[in-house]
């Protein structure tokens, strides 16, 4: 199982290769996922999304300050 602490690696890696772009990125793979049946890799992406957008989320407040 994929577990909080993967995906906060896999995103950290995902915002590095992707910049901006990684949150649509990361849809779009979770899309691609669904599509094809795949609920475990849908299930992954969707919490590779939800951290890539935790961290440009934190990284914009922490810009701001």
């Amino acid at each position: 199982m994929f577990d909080s602490k993967k995906a906060s690696v896999a995103a950290r890696n995902f915002l590095k290769r992707f910049g901006t772009n990684a949150p649509a990125e990361a849809k779009r793979r979770a899309q691609e996922m669904q599509l094809f049946g795949r609920a475990e890799g849908y299930a992954t992406w969707m919490l590779i999304l939800e951290e890539v957008k935790a961290l440009l989320t934190n990284d914009t407040e922490e810009t701001m300050h």
